[in-house]
């Protein structure tokens, strides 16, 4: 048998965001500069994403993606655009 996931010193598994996994019910906590070094310290890999509108950013966050990096990337995903220039803080609010 596998051995499970590792636990931190508050008994909260380490790598899923924060999720209390027997429940499946999810205890989102803010990831502060703070939570992101004591994951360093201890050793915890972090999840850190790309996120172009609202709905994935739900779908990363139920997934247990401790941080995401949300911005004009998603004129060229999103949008079609060949760079990020074009971009407006309205395309940008559009999307979220």
């Amino acid at each position: 048998m596998a051995p499970g996931p590792a636990t931190d010193s508050q008994g909260l598994y380490a790598g899923y965001n924060r999720q209390t996994m027997m429940t499946g019910t999810q205890q989102t906590h803010p990831v502060t500069l703070e939570t992101l070094h004591a994951m360093c310290q201890r050793g915890e890999k972090i999840a850190c994403l790309t996120s172009y509108d609202a709905s994935f950013t739900r779908v990363l966050e139920s997934a247990g993606v401790d941080m995401f990096i949300i911005g004009d990337s998603l004129g060229m995903v999103m949008m079609g655009y060949e760079s990020t220039v074009p971009v407006t803080l309205e395309d940008m609010l559009h999307y979220a």
